[in-house]
């Protein structure tokens, strides 16, 4: 990248893992956007928001019930 300011979107997929033993993970999605602005040769610092879901499950003796949390991200990248 040459430009002093980039903007950019951003998706992630994953699974979650607890270390709780009464919850268990699940699958962990994000979309978002951000403004990348340069530091130096090849550094750069910006903000973003996004979207994240997140399945969960929380386990009992006599069965478990699933949950899913939506939120809002926000964040700053460094890149370097």
């Amino acid at each position: 990248m040459n430009k002093k300011s980039t903007p950019y979107f951003y998706g992630n997929v994953g699974y979650s893992f607890t270390t709780n033993r009464q919850t268990s993970g699940g699958l962990l999605s994000e979309i978002g956007t951000g403004w990348q602005f340069g530091l130096g040769l090849k550094s750069y610092i910006g903000p973003e928001i996004g979207y994240r879901h997140q399945e969960y499950s929380y386990d009992f003796s006599d069965g478990s019930v699933a949950g899913n949390l939506n939120s809002l991200s926000i964040g700053l990248i460094l890149t370097f």
